[in-house]
């Protein structure tokens, strides 16, 4: 079943009795839990997204959701209820409770969510390469560094749904909070943006904006701004498993390894389509395996297949029939053989592919 935003914001409400009673469960009624209603950015992001961005989580396909800041956790285990995979960072340093809230409710609501500590401020590294959709609400004024956070996180997340306070005014700039500024009573608030400014972030970081709209909040001078971005650094293709760090020109690949690609369009866009894919092969593969057989297969069906018995650029076409309408095609692609790890390489290594997509 396809999820529209209308409907997972109607069934955001309907978990928040389910959080209330972990809550219940979870500590005594005077523990100090994050004092807003999380799940409330659902109700904003109805108003937001438009056209086929309001299947916001198909527009992530099978990859996992980053969720940044979660708080305790309401987002995340209301996205987990939808049997998603969610993966959380945080700081503990400077998040309200040291994440406290969020391991209560985990334990209570049996949660299988991983969190780990990262600080956005300085050099960090994600649990996982690649990202469907990031989930970064409230979080970006708090920043030290909002650019290089936004910048490195286009190269991670294929979709970003970002949420931050904003000022009126019209220019592209951004404000320093000082520790006497009304919002700069927590003193993680750091900078403010205007509208334009934001827009101009978010595009110079990496980020092409698909919907956009602010909303004043209680306070005259306080306006949030919510927008749906999408990473112009990453593939159009999502790499689901079996994937290594980005390199200059590609990637390397595990023995079995995944992706998921959008829809073909125009003449492609039918219930077939040609895909290609080009990768190199090492000549240490080579000299140690002999050989290489690479596969591709959709729902089961292998359409594609190519041997390698030499080092160098190789070519794997097939076509791809039973395209259906769902956003992004789920492509599985196997190795007879791959490189185990040895000496310092960690990692096993099959190929290293430098294009894939519909042909």
């Amino acid at each position: 079943m396809v999820l529209t935003i209308a409907e997972l914001r109607r069934r955001a409400l309907t978990f928040r009795p389910v959080l209330a009673e972990a809550k219940r469960r979870a500590a005594p009624a005077d523990f100090g839990w994050y004092p807003y209603d999380s799940l409330a950015n659902w109700e904003h992001l109805d108003q937001v997204l438009t056209g086929a961005n309001r299947e916001i989580l198909e527009l992530a396909g099978s990859a996992p959701l980053l969720d940044i800041g979660p708080a305790d956790g309401a987002t995340s285990f209301f996205l987990e209820s939808l049997g998603r995979e969610v993966c959380v960072v945080d700081n503990t340093e400077t998040h309200h409770s040291g994440m406290q809230g969020f391991w209560k409710l985990h334990a209570a609501l049996g949660s299988q969510i991983p969190a780990y500590h990262v600080d956005l401020d300085h050099d960090w590294t994600l649990p996982r390469e690649d990202f469907g959709l990031a989930l970064f609400l409230g979080v970006l004024y708090h920043l030290k560094n909002p650019f290089g956070a936004m910048e490195r996180l286009a190269g991670h997340a294929k979709y970003c749904l970002l949420s931050t306070r904003v000022t009126q005014h019209a220019e592209p700039l951004a404000y320093l909070v000082g520790p006497g500024d009304a919002c700069g009573a927590d003193e993680t608030n750091y900078w403010l943006f205007s509208e334009s400014g934001l827009r101009r972030l978010c595009e110079r970081a990496g980020w092409e904006i698909l919907d956009w709209r602010v909303f004043p909040t209680e306070d005259p001078e306080d306006f949030r701004a919510f927008c749906l971005l999408r990473s112009t650094v990453l593939e159009d293709w999502l790499a689901v498993r079996g994937w290594y760090d980005r390199e200059a020109t590609g990637r390397w690949t595990a023995r079995t390894f995944g992706a998921e690609l959008p829809r073909p369009a125009g003449e492609a866009a039918g219930e077939a389509a040609e895909l290609e894919m080009e990768f190199y092969v090492h000549p240490n593969s080579i000299a140690a395996l002999g050989s290489l057989c690479l596969t591709a297969s959709h729902a089961g069906e292998e359409f594609a297949r190519v041997e390698c018995r030499e080092a160098g650029v190789h070519r794997l076409r097939g076509r791809v029939e039973g395209l259906t309408g769902a956003r992004m095609t789920p492509i599985a692609f196997t190795l007879d053989k791959a490189l185990p790890p040895a000496g310092l390489e960690a990692r096993e290594l099959g190929v290293y592919v430098t294009k894939l997509g519909w042909g």
